[in-house]
């Protein structure tokens, strides 16, 4: 779910067999081992950010469009208490849940 590509096949092909997409749900997440955070590596780092945040970006560039032209559908993304309450050894996963707003 973090490569475009891969999200805009899964969404042409549920296009080719439903015809339409009612409801998207954001559910993957990936989180690092309990550690302190300068001993997380720069690739899982990544890996954490391109699931946790970047999914939902992308999801939603290939969705909204499409959810538009049918009139209307929804977006349902899930979260991690982590991002209200961080967790000790956690930082990266914690703040790649964190909330811009309550």
């Amino acid at each position: 779910m973090s490569k475009r590509p891969d999200v805009t096949a899964l969404i042409a092909r549920t296009l080719a067999e439903f015809g339409r997409v009612d409801i998207l749900v954001n559910n993957a997440g990936y989180t690092h081992r309990n550690q302190p955070l300068l001993d997380v590596s720069e690739e899982e780092f990544d890996r954490i950010f391109a699931v946790n945040v970047k999914a939902l970006y992308l999801a939603a560039l290939e969705i909204v469009p499409v959810m538009r032209k049918q009139g209307g559908g929804s977006i349902i993304n899930t979260a991690s208490t982590a991002g209200l309450r961080p967790r000790p050894g956690l930082t990266w996963y914690n703040a790649s849940k964190a909330r811009s707003s309550p």
